[in-house]
């Protein structure tokens, strides 16, 4: 609910209201609690803006960069990236550990999942050598 004051600025607020009854259960009042939530919701559409700013900015990237996720799963890949894993479908959902066995033999694949995995655990970057996908 918007709200507006008598200088003109506005508040959002929510409100919850709950009947207040005497021993019959006849209502007899009401309690009316409202937070103003104005705050938070410009900081949800500045985390949108955000949000938004960094997938445009991974898509768009030149260069190979995808996200995986705290669940281990890819969420998004560049433009540029894309035909690196041209043969892994589907791509978006899919857990980063099946995705580099399809594109990579053992004893590398054991070894960039575990980086992934000590990555996640710790929050180390961890620089890769050059790579030539084909």
């Amino acid at each position: 609910m918007i709200l507006e004051r008598p200088d003109g600025s506005r508040s959002t607020v929510v409100a919850n209201i709950v009947p207040l009854k005497n021993d019959r259960g006849e209502i007899t009042g009401v309690i009316n609690c409202t937070y103003d939530i104005t705050d938070r919701k410009r900081a949800e559409a500045r985390l949108r803006l955000n949000h938004d700013a960094f997938f445009d900015l991974i898509k768009n990237a030149r260069f190979g960069v995808y996200v995986v996720d705290a669940q281990f799963r890819m969420r998004q890949v560049s433009t540029a990236a894309q035909k690196a894993f041209a043969n892994v479908h589907p791509l978006i959902g899919r857990d980063i550990a099946e995705v580099i066995r399809t594109m990579r033999p053992e004893p590398f694949a054991a070894e960039a999942i575990a980086r992934f995995h000590h990555t996640l655990a710790t929050g180390e970057p961890y620089d890769a050598p050059n790579l030539t996908v084909r």
